[in-house]
Order: C-alpha cells, then structure tokens, then sequence
C-alpha cells in the first residue's frame, strides 16, 4: 500500500472491536414456511402465464 499516508507511513495493524455475533440457526419450521411461500409465489406465477 503505497501512497496511503502522504508523509510514507504505514499500517502496522488492525484490531476489530465488537461484541460477537451470533450465528443462530433457522428452525425447521421457519424454512418449511419459506419453502412452502416460495412454492406458493411459483404455482401462482405460473397460473397466471397460462
């Protein structure tokens, strides 16, 4: 990284402060829905082409 600080500095490094994020899984059901509006738009759209 040349050039990033007009007087020739540099990065020598870098912290990441935050709390952690959490990495929840899905419940089935809630995928089951998903999957089942997904289908839902799909067989509409469909009908409405015929």
């Amino acid at each position: 990284m040349t050039g990033f600080w007009p007087n020739g500095g540099a990065i020598s490094h870098v912290s990441i402060w935050g709390r952690e994020a959490d990495s929840t899984v899905p419940e089935p059901g809630t995928l089951a829905l998903v999957g089942l509006a997904l289908g839902a738009v799909g067989v509409l759209r469909r009908k409405r082409i015929r």
